[in-house]
């Protein structure tokens, strides 16, 4: 269904192995002011999508880690992971997008497929993270 729109697993793939984009990620885990504006950001985007589907639920789960990270609070996660997390969640805000968010309906699907994505790959980091924090 997502090849129609020409998002293809190559291109989520080469969303995470984009040296731009790891080295933005690793900008923003590095600089606690830079991750809580891209924390804000999301949240205010999360609140603007009229569904919030099965793949953003872990979205707020996901800001929650990249802010006890860099808090300092939760360092138990590999930074491999995060940078993965986080080049997810930087696709996830406008411009980057292969599809435009106002087209209705597929708008958001290769946000999902990159988050779906990401979520996969830290799994297990996230899952353990869950449990830490009691969510």
């Amino acid at each position: 269904m997502l090849e129609k729109y020409g998002i293809t697993k190559e291109k989520i793939a080469g969303v995470f192995t984009d040296l731009k984009n790891r080295a933005q990620a690793a900008t923003i885990l590095r600089d606690p002011q830079k991750a809580q504006d891209l924390v804000s950001k999301i949240n205010s985007k999360l609140v603007n999508i009229p569904y919030v589907g099965e793949y953003f639920t872990d979205v707020p789960t996901l800001c929650l880690l990249i802010s006890d990270y860099v808090k300092g609070d939760y360092k138990q996660v590999p930074f491999a992971a995060l940078v993965g997390i986080v080049v997810a969640l930087v696709y996830f805000l406008p411009p980057v997008d292969m599809i435009p968010d106002t087209i209705p309906g597929a708008g958001h699907l290769d946000d999902a497929a990159v988050l779906l994505f990401a979520v996969k790959a830290a799994h297990n980091d996230i899952a353990d993270y869950k449990k830490w924090k009691g969510l």
